[in-house]
């Protein structure tokens, strides 16, 4: 088991990782281009749209992949009924959460055009339907379509963007880049999902129970608030020039921590049937190997942030040194919690409280510092906040060892039903 668990998680994490590595440097080369044939306060705009587009798609997702993605890989026969019944969930839901996007949006934008949220809102639709056919895929098949459409997805926003950015499209010109790119995303993948899932077996609408659901709803949503809406409360709060600085070394960030989300979403099918301490082992080594990976990467950008952001987005940017200096020592928190929170949020009915925990200090502080410091203050707050949230995620950890210490020699605890059975 522990070989073939090494075996299936090494293919599956090497893949994924490889795509949105490739898939992280397009995007980059897609916002520097943006940074520069965008004014910054469309810039700051499209930050906006993409953060608060972010923040309502999470109302579709109530833990929804996750569970999919666990349900699939414990019983690949239920994958087409199973997705299906998903999608049936999800849709409506993306449709009021689109709905808030556009209210969210047209409140603290710098140029309120109610065209930009109308037209992104295809976007979120066609991204909750092919992200639910990718986690179905993930589960009970392979990570290789989602690494295939990662990539291609990017590069394909990256021509179609410059093309029209540089042709004067302006921020109109980037939103219809994101929708046409995820529409195609949506029919591939739809295809790929029909053509390799099984129809054998109904699915179990046991695995979606709202006693399951709902915490994991309420978590996601409460996750998703706690790392978006700092920049929602700075184009609220302070100026678009903040937004923007912010934003770019926000994505800098980004592209040190994609290696541990990839790590999160393939690990969650195969540690599904280990035990709680099996489990936080693992996961336990993969955060270590994952923090000394990115730590190199850390100390550069804490040496010479400054020409790093000229280099990449314009002499603009260049006074976002100090930001990306301080998001940079958020790095290795953040990696640990990305690979402990989705066996957290499967195992233990704390992530909740935690989250809302977090996010209420989070909120707070933002608007305790942003007034006076602008986007240096929502970076301390975003250190600070991830050096406590992956504490608060480890204390969890240890509370689930423990309990899995205390039970009954034989027992096999933090496994779904069928699954005990199964070992029984």
């Amino acid at each position: 088991m522990d070989r073939v668990f090494r075996s299936r998680v090494a293919r599956q994490f090497g893949a994924l990782t490889a795509a949105r590595m490739a898939a992280a440097a397009l995007s980059f080369v897609w916002l520097a281009v943006a940074t520069r044939f965008l004014s910054v306060t469309e810039f700051a705009d499209l930050a906006l749209l993409l953060t608060v587009g972010a923040i309502m798609s999470v109302l579709a997702d109530g833990g929804l992949p996750i569970i999919l993605n666990e349900a699939l890989a414990a019983e690949p026969s239920r994958g087409r009924a199973t997705l299906v019944l998903v999608l049936r969930r999800r849709m409506p839901l993306t449709i009021v959460g689109a709905a808030a996007m556009a209210a969210l949006f047209l409140l603290a934008a710098s140029e309120a055009r109610p065209l930009i949220p109308v037209l992104f809102a295809g976007s979120m639709l066609a991204s909750s339907w092919y992200t639910s056919c990718s986690a179905a895929l993930r589960g009970a098949v392979s990570v290789v379509p989602e690494a295939v459409n990662e990539t291609l997805s990017r590069l394909f926003v990256l021509v179609l963007g410059t093309i029209l950015v540089a042709r004067g499209a302006g921020l109109l010109g980037a939103v219809a880049t994101y929708v046409a790119a995820d529409v195609l995303s949506a029919f591939g993948l739809t295809v790929v999902a029909w053509r390799r899932l099984s129809p054998n077996e109904p699915a179990d609408p046991s695995d979606f129970r709202m006693s399951r659901v709902l915490p994991l709803g309420a978590a996601a949503v409460a996750g998703v608030l706690y790392y978006r809406i700092d920049v929602w409360l700075l184009a609220i709060v302070s100026q678009a020039g903040e937004v923007a600085r912010y934003t770019v070394s926000y994505r800098i960030i980004d592209v040190l921590i994609l290696p541990a989300g990839a790590l999160a979403v393939v690990t969650i099918g195969s540690l599904a049937r280990l035990d709680d301490r099996a489990a936080v082992r693992r996961a336990d080594r993969m955060a270590g190997i994952l923090c000394l990976g990115v730590l190199p990467a850390v100390v550069v950008l804490l040496v010479v942030p400054g020409p790093l952001l000229e280099f990449a987005f314009g002499a603009n940017y260049r006074s976002g040194a100090t930001v990306l200096r301080i998001l940079a020592l958020a790095v290795l928190p953040s990696v640990a919690a990305l690979v402990w929170g989705p066996l957290v949020a499967l195992r233990h009915r704390g992530l909740l409280g935690v989250t809302l925990l977090s996010l209420t200090v989070n909120v707070a502080l933002n608007l305790a510092l942003i007034p006076h410091i602008g986007a240096r203050g929502a970076a301390v707050v975003t250190f600070v906040g991830q050096l406590a949230y992956a504490a608060l995620l480890r204390l969890l950890l240890v509370g689930l060892v423990r309990r899995d210490a205390a039970l009954p020699t034989g027992a096999v605890s933090g496994l779904p039903n069928k699954m005990h059975a199964a070992r029984s």
